[in-house]
């Protein structure tokens, strides 16, 4: 009897409200969507894997003593919060998303987030072989506010003279014992050679950013021990408007007619050593004629470019070359 009632009491709701069943399109669709959101969380967390294992593996793991007193200090400072938080954010929403699948619930915590982890290494090393790490860890280098300070603190440990570590761009032809390099801060540094090590498969040249371990012997002066390729973090050498210096550590005069360039916003740059270093004034020159057609739409839209160029105190018929029509 109560039975009944209840039945009846149900049914009178049901025609009440005007209820009706679900279409099973409406279950597979739900169903579809938690497993592509799931699958989508499992690449992007595989993507952020290969960029952990991108900078674990050119750490400078064997020098670690050049910036720390200790490896437990070494990996507390250079350790990629950023991307380990990336990675758990995304391992939990796999974890939620399998959860609601329809057999999701047979599984415990432990169990989801044992295979995700895997699964994310796994497939974190894939894309870390195929070169996916590099790219990433560059295409944001360029182009992600506060990379040094967010992304890739590695950038920021290698811009301490006074500690034994300088970076920055070779701006002269390199003679056997010396070359010039000019810092993130337009600082240009008298570096010496003489005894430095260097990999193999190094060849300093005019426009290349290094790395440099050694003592400095004066405020612009540096005496060299070791020679460095850099690793993660060269994109961030190609960005533009690099602060507080002018790009130059992209292709020499590709920063002069970026849209972005702070040229185009009537900032003043410091003064380019072209004239005292010829092989930096010489790739700059072949630079700007390259462009000779994107400089000249810079000029339509904004004529005081001119002036800039004229600063630069260029070769007078290569001025005329980037001028005329």
């Amino acid at each position: 009897m109560i039975n009944n009632k209840f039945g009846n009491k149900l049914l009178n709701e049901i025609k009440k409200k005007k209820l009706t069943p679900k279409p099973k399109w409406h279950f597979l669709l739900k169903n579809y969507m938690i497993w592509g959101a799931g699958f989508t969380s499992l690449i992007i967390g595989g993507l952020a894997m290969s960029i952990i294992i991108y900078l674990l593996r050119y750490n400078d793991w064997n020098i670690y003593k050049q910036i720390s007193n200790s490896l437990p200090g070494f990996i507390l400072l250079t350790l990629p919060y950023f991307w380990v938080i990336f990675l758990a954010i995304f391992i939990f929403i796999i974890y939620y998303n399998f959860k609601h699948t329809k057999k999701g619930y047979r599984y415990s915590l432990p169990a989801i987030l044992i295979i995700s982890v895997i699964s994310s290494i796994l497939l974190g090393g894939l894309f870390f072989q195929i070169g996916l790490g590099k790219t990433i860890d560059n295409i944001l280098g360029e182009r992600a506010p506060f990379y040094d300070r967010i992304f890739n603190q590695h950038i920021r440990l290698w811009n301490v003279p006074e500690e034994g570590r300088l970076s920055g761009l070779v701006v002269a032809e390199p003679s056997v014992n010396e070359i010039i390099l000019m810092d993130r801060e337009s600082k240009q540094w008298q570096v010496f050679l003489q005894d430095a090590r260097y990999p193999a498969e190094l060849e300093i040249r005019v426009g290349q950013p290094i790395r440099l371990i050694g003592d400095q012997i004066s405020d612009n002066e540096f005496l060299v021990k070791e020679v460095l390729l850099f690793g993660p973090g060269q994109g961030f050498f190609r960005r533009d408007g690099l602060r507080p210096m002018p790009n130059l550590l992209r292709p020499p005069g590709e920063f002069y007619f970026k849209e972005n360039s702070r040229l185009r916003t009537g900032i003043e740059f410091p003064p380019l050593p072209l004239d005292k270093y010829p092989k930096f004034k010489e790739e700059f020159t072949k630079d700007l004629l390259e462009h000779k057609d994107k400089i000249q739409e810079i000029i339509k839209n904004n004529p005081d470019f001119i002036k800039h160029l004229k600063e630069l105190n260029l070769d007078p018929e290569v001025l005329n070359q980037l001028l005329e029509e």
